[in-house]
């Protein structure tokens, strides 16, 4: 299940640097995808879709697939998962997704969340702001965090 050679990033057509963090989400279950970002094309929106039926229900937990991981941090009441190259070391993944995290509760009351449909919280925008910084840093320091 090696989906890392499947998707390519591209910004107004033209190819890209790969982002070490390239896909995150937030949801409630399998069903209720309250927001998500990607730069990239491929199969893996369906693979986390298939993943979140293993999760515990608090826990942290990593699933490998090629060259690719994907970081699930539930909390018991939601899910935040990230996709990563397998470069990138679990500890700085866990920290953006605590990030990600701090800033959904920051920015939604419980009331909100709790009665929210699909994709009807808008925070793709924070997600992504999210991914290129810790991204950016990436490249920036070393990768031992």
């Amino acid at each position: 299940m090696c989906i890392r050679d499947r998707y390519q990033r591209r910004v107004h057509g033209i190819r890209t640097i790969k982002m070490p963090i390239q896909y995150a989400l937030i949801a409630k279950d399998k069903d209720t995808i309250l927001a998500e970002y990607t730069d990239y094309s491929g199969n893996f929106q369906q693979l986390v879709r298939q993943l979140m039926a293993k999760l515990r229900p608090s826990a942290k937990q990593t699933f490998e697939a090629g060259n690719t991981s994907f970081h699930c941090l539930a909390d018991g009441k939601l899910v935040f998962i990230c996709m990563t190259d397998a470069a990138m070391k679990k500890a700085k993944a866990y920290k953006f997704l605590e990030e990600i995290k701090k800033r959904f509760y920051d920015t939604y009351q419980q009331d909100q969340i709790s009665t929210a449909i699909s994709f009807g919280l808008p925070f793709a925008e924070q997600l992504r702001a999210s991914m290129v910084r810790f991204s950016q840093s990436r490249r920036t320091s070393s990768t031992t965090t």
